[in-house]
């Protein structure tokens, strides 16, 4: 493994769990991908919990607050992106139709904020300055991939282009279900997006994150076991590798992706 120091604007630098059972989901998660949790105090009667693998901050996970379960909000991971200019990145994102809450400072770690897209998908933006966010990426048990699922693609295309100055491809010949478009930063694929399709019903747009794992099947079931749901069961992308969707206990999804062996 190599930690992470750095990771560059537009890069996906973080994940946040926010959670209704704390206790349990550090259960959950510790019993499927072997993390450890580190709490650290956040305010008053608030606590704000490291998640770590082999010793090194991967993302976090934290009680959701009244306000979010009260207006409707389910448990949910939420996906980070680093930004050289935290204030800079929140007046680009307002003056291409999103909403933004902050840029606020955390103590000498950084500065975060949180960006609504168009159609209503929200991701954090952190500017690193003690904290550089996870120090593993794209290892086993650590984020490897995100994906927007969204209303309008088109929409979404151009109001993230102005935002990080992301491309963006047709990939959908690869993808099991239709159309699929992948990220680009210069010419590296670093997340996907797909439109929301009719049959999942009042689904709103959201990202969703992926983690690495080295045996997609063996994950399925130990989820199973540990009381979480198996919402797509392991599934091939030829050529690419093979996949799972899940929920955990209480409610927040996630995914995994085990790439497809090479040569």
């Amino acid at each position: 493994m190599t930690q992470v120091t750095k990771h560059e604007p537009g890069r996906w630098c973080w994940m946040e769990l926010a959670t209704t059972d704390p206790e349990a989901a550090k259960a959950f998660y510790g019993g499927l991908f072997g993390w450890s949790f580190l709490d650290t105090p956040a305010g008053p009667g608030m606590t704000y919990t490291f998640v770590r693998l082999d010793g090194d901050d991967v993302g976090a996970l934290y009680a959701q607050p009244a306000e979010q379960r009260e207006a409707g909000a389910p448990p949910h991971w939420l996906p980070y992106v680093a930004t050289g200019d935290a204030d800079a990145s929140a007046a680009t994102a307002r003056a291409a139709g999103g909403t933004v809450v902050g840029p606020h400072a955390v103590g000498e770690a950084g500065k975060s904020a949180y960006v609504t897209d168009p159609q209503g998908a929200v991701l954090g933006l952190w500017w690193a300055k003690e904290h550089c966010g996870t120090q593993r990426y794209g290892e086993i048990g650590a984020l490897c991939w995100v994906e927007l699922r969204t209303t309008d693609p088109d929409a979404a295309g151009d109001f993230y282009r102005r935002l990080f100055g992301w491309g963006h491809r047709d990939s959908s010949a690869d993808a099991p279900g239709g159309h699929y478009v992948e990220w680009l930063d210069g010419a590296e694929p670093i997340g996907g997006m797909m439109r929301i399709p009719e049959e999942w019903g009042p689904v709103p747009p959201h990202w969703s994150i992926y983690l690495l794992v080295d045996d997609a099947d063996a994950v399925a079931a130990r989820v199973g076991e540990l009381g979480g749901k198996v919402v797509v069961p392991p599934t091939d992308i030829a050529g690419v590798g093979r996949f799972a969707a899940f929920a955990d206990p209480q409610g927040a999804h996630f995914q995994v992706f085990r790439p497809e062996a090479q040569g």
